[in-house]
């Protein structure tokens, strides 16, 4: 059966699981992994521990990235290339002052791994003193890294009222679970999106609403607290094996019809190949993305933009991140849907580029 629509928030059945019995192994139930109730809030905590003072981003993140650092920081991003990653020659040459004083975020846009030279900067740049830290949000499905404190938003993975995890970063103590206005707007929001979508009650414009309070009051929030009970008890019940499964699924369906179509050039994956790590979305470049985007949304398909930039990233200073986003979509492959519904998703990608 195809679902009634696809894509935007997670929707949340009321009917909360208790702990799984065998929940699996995963970096997010480890020992050294403190539980917060956003991933900003995560890395704010790191930050605020950390006894610097500088913060060094690469053009191409989400702006809640930034609004993780104290109001007192400096705050620097460097421009990218064509595969995402910060450019090397300005990222080596931002790291050089006050190695001492910066923390430098390495985030995994879409699961990619960083260039040779990216990372070959980054070890440099740790050997001289400054705390290279990696965001995992679009890899969280994927290991941690191996020596590096690493941050995520679950709540981007899974049906989460919120939700975010510290990885390796020792000495912190977790703060006590969150009952905060966000949590529970969230949460009651995510069960009425359900309500509708199996029980047909309550309008639409009810729990969208609400949503948006919540992620209002997210933004205007400046402490860092613990994950919500109700979030614990999901993330601790999660099959997040079976969930990477039906995502790889998913995407490899979707991204063997974008190829294989007579309007390929049109709609290009920006990975040129499939992620190492069990992917957030399929991203794709079109030059009609708006277009395409509210097209989609007629047809109740909702696919994000992976970003909206930060003001402070203009398009004089990094010109490669604005060329990008502004033609970048990310197309929905999560575990709510199977093949019925990806293969909806290609129906509608055919009649939009045969209409052209």
């Amino acid at each position: 059966m195809s679902a009634r629509e696809i894509g935007s928030e997670f929707e949340l059945d009321p009917a909360l699981p208790g702990p799984s019995s065998d929940p699996g192994e995963h970096w997010s139930r480890a020992p050294d992994t403190t539980a917060f109730a956003s991933g900003r809030e995560a890395l704010r905590a790191l930050l605020q521990s950390s006894g610097r003072s500088r913060l060094v981003l690469p053009a191409y993140l989400c702006d809640s990235v930034e609004q993780a650092a104290p109001h007192d920081w400096d705050v620097i991003y460097v421009d990218v290339d064509e595969c995402l990653g910060p450019r090397p020659d300005a990222l080596a040459a931002v790291l050089e002052v006050a190695p001492r004083r910066t923390v430098v975020v390495r985030v995994q846009v879409f699961g990619l791994p960083p260039g040779r030279q990216v990372a070959s900067v980054l070890d440099e740049a740790e050997e001289q003193g400054v705390l290279v830290v990696e965001d995992r949000t679009h890899a969280f499905l994927g290991p941690a890294h191996s020596r590096r404190p690493t941050f995520a938003s679950a709540r981007k993975w899974l049906a989460l009222p919120d939700g975010g995890v510290l990885h390796g970063w020792t000495g912190l103590a977790e703060p006590p679970p969150a009952s905060s206005r966000f949590a529970r707007a969230r949460r009651d929001a995510l069960v009425a999106k359900w309500r509708f979508l199996n029980e047909g009650v309550g309008e639409k414009s009810d729990y969208l609403s609400v949503l948006g309070s919540a992620e209002e009051s997210l933004d205007s929030e400046l402490s860092v607290r613990g994950m919500s009970d109700d979030s614990r008890a999901l993330l601790a019940s999660a099959d997040l094996d079976a969930i990477a499964q039906t995502r790889w699924a998913n995407y490899s369906r979707l991204r063997a019809a974008l190829e294989s179509a007579p309007w390929a050039e049109q709609l290009v994956p920006i990975e040129r190949t499939p992620p190492a790590t069990p992917p957030l979305g399929l991203p794709v470049l079109s030059p009609r993305r708006d277009a395409l985007r509210r097209f989609l949304i007629d047809n109740d398909v909702f696919c994000p933009v992976h970003w909206p930039l930060p003001e402070r990233v203009t398009p004089e200073a990094h010109p490669v991140a604005h060329r990008i986003q502004s033609r970048s979509l990310t197309l929905v492959i999560d575990q709510r849907y199977g093949t019925q519904d990806m293969d909806r998703v290609s129906a509608l990608l055919d009649e939009f580029h045969g209409a052209a």
